[in-house]
């Protein structure tokens, strides 16, 4: 089995940003889009924020593969408890990612209760995943914030 890596660059923006490119090629594959934007966040709402995104995944051939995310760069993250995007002004804010459009299970490595997808890629092959920010978070400043995550793509 090959293992291949894809820094994904600020999957989570609170401020729609374009997503556009192809973030990995081996010659075999290549992953491109997987930018999440999910709006402004007021920490006065009840309701979650949520927000949907896609990665596409373009393979020589017909591949069985899994797709993995990293937990991210945010101080203190982790799949059970939520990953952290990091604000332009020091704060933080949990979120996570997940497989389902109903957002019970979490997106990951496999590790600490998350999932990995298991895909067949012929040709291109979009996928979505979906992100979910927690109401309640109160205490957050307002700023922009994001978290850098590693996409990997195992066949």
């Amino acid at each position: 089995m090959q293992l291949r890596s894809s820094l994904m660059t600020a999957i989570c923006w609170l401020l729609a940003l374009p997503a556009s490119g192809a973030l990995a090629q081996d010659g075999k594959c290549t992953l491109s889009g997987g930018a999440l934007a999910f709006g402004a966040y007021n920490p006065g709402f009840i309701a979650h924020l949520d927000a949907m995104g896609m990665l596409t995944m373009d393979c020589k051939g017909k591949i069985q593969a899994q797709l993995g995310l990293s937990v991210g760069t945010g101080s203190g993250a982790s799949y059970g408890t939520g990953r952290i995007m990091t604000g332009s002004t020091g704060g933080l804010l949990r979120y996570n990612l997940y497989t389902d459009p109903s957002r019970t299970l979490v997106l990951g490595d496999g590790t600490g209760g998350s999932t990995r997808l298991n895909l067949t890629i012929q040709g291109t092959v979009t996928q979505a995943f979906w992100g979910r920010i927690p109401a309640g978070q109160a205490s957050v400043p307002i700023g922009l914030y994001a978290d850098v995550l590693v996409a990997t793509i195992s066949y």
